[in-house]
């Protein structure tokens, strides 16, 4: 995938955005369903999604510029870390589950085939992604997992990341295995911020061309629906000043690049999205770094597994 959006005439917005504001007198079925307009539905999950995203950028930039000072086993700035996680998270599974509220919204059966069809294939393209991200939020609703945290810390630096924490065959409790390759990995923030939000707007594109599939050709333009350019521009400015550090793993999986390049003459920016990238080569964990994790006892667990380590008793 590979993007190049700009904050030029409002086209700095996903896709779906500026295709849903410009319908014009195609008819939705929407007010019948107690649904909001698509482009309510679309502007309300993606703006949680974006918010939640400053949220969870927020207690990691404390936890960075607190680096010198920060007591790494004080627990209340690793809860709001992985609060934070959780709840962007479930923003992007809501956002995400959003696709097929819109799509109903353009036919007056829902179950009709065509309907059905357009549902299937959205989701097909999409599916990657998605079962990405729902694999979490239902392991964690419905299995009782939790997220922990992992960080690599050493001179000047601190690299964050966590894990989804489930049970082993054996009853050890460390890196879920439906999640993390051989219950032995994490993942960094400083990847997976990128990773979303590549993804959060392929998933747009796609959505926008099976609403031209639905509706025919859709003219785009700028809008002026209430999904702030501001808030949107500085969350792209956020991700992409993340450094390209990975964890040790994550070094062989595609690399999700978000970069910003100003407009001369001008306050506007070009945005590029791109997964995978091959212009630019994440380096990994300088070997110097030490990494700690913690976990809380359940009064039955014995065994843990901390990721990129031994077993430990």
């Amino acid at each position: 995938m590979h993007y190049e959006i700009t904050t030029k005439e409002g086209l700095l917005k996903p896709k779906s955005t500026l295709v849903l504001s410009n319908l014009g007198d195609v008819k939705l079925y929407n007010l019948e369903r107690g649904l909001r307009h698509p482009l309510g539905i679309y502007n309300f999950t993606f703006n949680e999604v974006v918010s939640k995203s400053h949220t969870l950028l927020d207690a990691l930039e404390e936890a960075n510029n607190n680096l010198p000072h920060i007591n790494h086993d004080e627990k209340k700035w690793k809860e709001r870390i992985l609060d934070a996680t959780d709840h962007f998270l479930d923003a992007v599974m809501q956002h995400l589950d959003a696709y097929k509220s819109i799509i109903c919204c353009f036919y007056s059966d829902c179950n009709s085939k065509e309907a059905q069809k357009i549902n299937r294939s959205l989701q097909k393209e999409i599916h990657a992604y998605r079962d990405h991200v729902a694999k979490i939020v239902n392991l964690i609703k419905h299995k009782q997992r939790k997220l922990s945290l992992i960080l690599f810390h050493g001179p000047g630096i601190l690299d964050l990341g966590y894990y989804v924490e489930g049970v082993l065959e054996d009853g050890t409790v460390g890196p879920d295995p439906e999640i993390h390759a051989g219950s032995n990995v994490a993942i960094s923030f400083n990847r997976d911020m990128p990773f979303h939000l590549c993804n959060i707007y392929y998933c747009s594109a796609v959505l926008a061309a099976h609403i031209y599939k639905i509706c025919g050709a859709i003219p785009v333009s700028s809008t002026e629906e209430p999904i702030s350019e501001d808030t949107l521009a500085k969350l792209i400015k956020r991700i992409a000043a993340l450094p390209m550090q990975f964890f040790p793993d994550e070094i062989e999986k595609p690399v999700p690049l978000v970069k910003v390049t100003p407009i001369r003459n001008s306050n506007h920016f070009k945005a590029t999205l791109e997964m995978p990238s091959r212009r630019i080569k994440a380096r990994t964990i300088p070997p110097q770094c030490r990494i700690q994790v913690s976990w809380e006892g359940d009064g039955m667990s014995r065994s843990f597994k901390m990721p990129y380590f031994a077993l430990a008793q």
